[in-house]
């Protein structure tokens, strides 16, 4: 939780928005991914601080596909000792 993620999609229309949500969770607002001639994309999610851990559903939603979904976990940051700053 209060980290941002990458997500990463292949073989999507070019061009056609593309919303990620994510099952259990809360899914903040986010503008669309856009795949481009390849037709990839590259799009972040944000976990949010006080949202819960465990396996999640993403799904990729948009015009000229069929919702696409992949399992995704979210897990506690890494504990560290009080005298040093703990990275994610």
């Amino acid at each position: 939780p209060g980290f941002v993620t990458s997500v990463r999609g292949k073989d999507f229309p070019p061009g056609a928005p593309v919303r990620l949500t994510w099952k259990p969770g809360i899914t903040a607002a986010a503008p669309p991914a856009v795949p481009g001639a390849d037709r990839t994309f590259i799009a972040q999610l944000l976990v949010l601080v006080k949202d819960r851990t465990g396996p999640r559903t993403i799904t990729a939603t948009g015009p000229g596909f069929s919702p696409v979904t992949t399992r995704f976990l979210v897990v506690d940051g890494t504990m560290v000792p009080p005298d040093e700053v703990g990275r994610r």
